[in-house]
């Protein structure tokens, strides 16, 4: 690939902290504050095989003032954590980053998607085959995000594994009471009716399916 991006298309990629980036951020001086703890800079880079320089914007925060800040440590001393993206953006660096992060947890689906479904994994000898086994695990996918977000309606967006641990992979065995089969679930007592909830709500889940605002 010899460049990045194409001709009128607008995009923000995240970079690679490889040592010759580190380099240049580590030179950089005259950062420009934009908020307690939070600085933007702006450099232009090539990175072979690129056939022409991109315009990159950095942003560290300070972990003493925003310990929960996201980024790397890139140097001895873990003062700031650092981001970085190639952008052809015009924007100022500080608006760059806030549209950025708008977008930040479409990462962590893509994460999902590979590593919770395996999507990174496979190719199949026929194309068709291929698409078959995609489009199945991305039925997977949204059948998981109608339970995460209909049923579960957690605050935050937990993925596949969590989910896997706090609701599937669960001790349970067919057993019988007043002669009939059910299904006995091995749960501590303090989380049986959290578990039960998920039940009632199953029940009545049917299209049309409702979001609300925040989901």
């Amino acid at each position: 690939m010899s460049h990045i991006g194409g001709k009128g298309l607008n995009y923000i990629i995240a970079a690679r902290m490889n040592p010759v980036l580190k380099n240049r951020i580590n030179g950089l001086t005259g950062w420009i504050r934009v908020d307690g703890g939070i600085e933007v800079h702006e450099f232009s880079y090539q990175a072979y095989p690129w056939d022409k320089e991109q315009r990159v914007v950095v942003v560290r925060q300070d972990v003493e003032q925003r310990p929960n800040a996201g980024g790397k440590y890139l140097f001895e001393m873990k003062e700031y954590r650092y981001q970085a993206w190639v952008t052809m953006l015009t924007l100022p660096p500080a608006e760059v980053w806030r549209l950025y992060r708008q977008r930040a947890d479409s990462e962590n689906r893509i994460k999902e998607l590979k590593y919770d479904f395996g999507l990174n994994g496979f190719c199949l000898n026929d194309f068709y085959a291929t698409e078959a086994a995609f489009r199945m695990i991305i039925m997977g996918y949204n059948i998981i995000s109608l339970f995460r977000q209909l049923i579960l309606k957690w605050t935050a967006q937990p993925r596949l594994q969590t989910i896997r641990f706090k609701c599937f992979t669960i001790g349970s065995w067919i057993g019988k009471k007043y002669r009939k089969r059910v299904l006995k679930i091995f749960l501590p007592v303090k989380r049986r009716s959290w578990f039960e909830g998920l039940f009632s709500k199953l029940i009545d889940f049917s299209p049309p399916f409702r979001f609300e605002a925040n989901s």
